[in-house]
């Protein structure tokens, strides 16, 4: 009866105290939409880079960076798990690949280098992820 009386049974005791539960994960939600909104409208838009060159190559792959880093933060029940990173990044590599095509669709000339340095971009990103988790962990 003492149990009842503390509210432990009652389902009271079950809450994590305020402040201490995932309260503002919706935060790290807000990225995702935002980077693809970005990538997609200077992937599909008028070219701003010109031919293919080193900033070319930098804009690719610090997007897709940007673009896997807030995949990975979005907050899931398995997000942090090496192999829920791992599909995340291919699905973003994936992403990329599709964009590209979607280029040749719009009359921009689409190039599988461009893939290679969104994948560049992924792998830096999912990199960046999984040390700073092992950093804060």
């Amino acid at each position: 009866m003492a149990l009842l009386q503390a509210g432990s049974l009652s389902g009271e005791g079950m809450r994590p105290p305020p402040g201490s539960g995932p309260t503002h994960q919706w935060l790290l939600r807000l990225p995702l939409p935002f980077v693809v909104g970005i990538t997609i409208a200077f992937t599909l838009g008028p070219d701003v880079v010109g031919p293919s060159n080193i900033l070319d190559f930098f804009a690719h792959a610090s997007a897709y960076a940007a673009l896997t880093v807030a995949g990975l933060v979005w907050p899931s029940r398995r997000a942090g798990a090496w192999w829920v990173d791992l599909a995340r990044a291919l699905v973003i590599v994936a992403f990329g690949a599709a964009m590209e095509f979607a280029q040749h669709l719009v009359g921009r000339d689409a190039q599988i280098g461009d893939v290679g340095a969104n994948a560049i971009g992924v792998l830096a990103g999912l990199t960046v992820v999984r040390i700073g988790r092992a950093l804060l962990d």
